[in-house]
């Protein structure tokens, strides 16, 4: 469990990799960590997706 919080914490975006295919990286580590016991809410994964993505989405967001 420690591994994959410190994975959540590290997570960035890859420089070509598409939106939907880091959502799935976010959401797969997630869901394990959950199975194992962890609390982790939608609200913390949002935060951690908007923080992450690839700079050329900050005017949008």
């Amino acid at each position: 469990l420690q591994t994959m919080r410190r994975q959540f914490e590290l997570m960035q975006m890859e420089e070509n990799e598409r939106v939907v295919e880091f959502f799935n990286r976010v959401f797969t580590l997630t869901n394990a960590m959950k199975s194992c016991g962890e609390k982790i809410t939608d609200l913390t994964i949002l935060e951690k997706v908007l923080r992450t993505l690839n700079p050329k989405f900050d005017y949008i967001v």
